[in-house]
């Protein structure tokens, strides 16, 4: 008789396997370099347990009005829609609209004061950007912000109520996490830093997670749900659990959350980073006439 397969027993394998690969990184000689592999096998863990529509690298997030975030460590976005801008096949170089952007990360050896506060500002950039909005009218012929979901191409209009919001509703922000080997302080102290850092930053703009692979994770809730929850809008406390593999979980769990139910706006507007609609406006055109064979000109204003 085959043995039977278990998805939890299989998840907690690919944990463990991160836990040693995070150990195995410390043998490189340099800060720099320990960061470097840990960052590969988290990006490598991540896929494996992703859907297919997505894909994961690393690099910077832009937006069309030529905002750019911090360099981030971990970028999952949609593989077969958003553009990718490579400078020299450099993955430090590599840019990301983020309109097709659904969630990134940052890795960290220990995670004490500083790396807490660079990881926080590193993740604001990033919410900070804005996605482009077209205004589109429903059927009751309100004026109103249409959304896609993540990996689909079809455009919802809804009514008012359903609009796209970025700043003020959960599953229209990229989702974010922070993933780290230890703390680097006391629980107490370290949840107390997180605390005044999520209390500091505009709701829209925090992290969901903070996951330790060794030192438990901290979490959002909210006491009259009396369960985690995934942004600090919704949230009116921080636990901090003394289990790390749940922590892992439940960041593998809440990344498909945001893939099935995560909204971002319309397809198209990837074309701002093509078009310079201002230059093609100015722009003088040189027209060839079919019919009498003459070269006419016509300025555009």
């Amino acid at each position: 008789m085959s043995k039977k397969f278990k998805s939890i027993t299989y998840l907690n394998s690919a944990f463990r396997r991160l836990v040693f690969e995070f150990e195995e990184a410390s043998q490189a000689g340099t800060p720099g370099l320990i960061g470097l592999a840990r960052e590969n096998p988290a990006r490598a863990r991540l896929q494996d347990l992703l859907p297919q529509f997505s894909a994961v690298g690393s690099g910077i997030v832009i937006d069309s009005y030529h905002n750019t975030s911090r360099q981030q460590d971990v970028v999952i976005y949609e593989r077969h829609f958003c553009p990718i801008f490579t400078l020299n096949n450099s993955p430090e170089a590599t840019y990301y609209p983020c309109e097709g952007v659904i969630a990134v990360g940052e890795i960290k050896s220990t995670l004490g004061e500083k790396e807490l506060k660079d990881a926080f500002e590193k993740i604001a950039s990033v919410k900070r950007l804005k996605r482009f909005k077209q205004e589109s009218k429903n059927l009751n012929n309100e004026v109103i912000i249409p959304f896609r979901q993540y990996g689909s191409k079809q455009m919802i209009s809804g009514t008012k109520k359903q609009e796209f919001d970025q700043e003020n509703k959960e599953m229209d922000q990229i989702f974010d996490f922070i993933l780290c080997k230890d703390f680097g302080l006391q629980k107490q102290t370290i949840l107390e830093k997180a605390g005044k850092l999520w209390k500091q930053y505009p709701a829209h703009e925090a992290p969901n997670y903070i996951i330790s692979l060794n030192s438990g994770f901290m979490q959002l809730y909210n006491s009259k749900a009396k369960k985690g929850c995934c942004s600090i809008m919704t949230a009116d406390r921080i636990g901090l659990v003394d289990d790390s593999e749940m922590g892992f979980s439940l960041l593998i769990n809440s990344l498909n959350l945001i893939f099935r139910n995560g909204r971002t706006v319309d397809s198209d507007v990837f074309r701002h980073y093509f078009l310079n609609e201002k230059s093609k406006d100015m722009a003088s055109k040189l027209f060839y006439n079919l019919d009498n064979d003459e070269i006419t000109s016509q300025a555009t204003n």
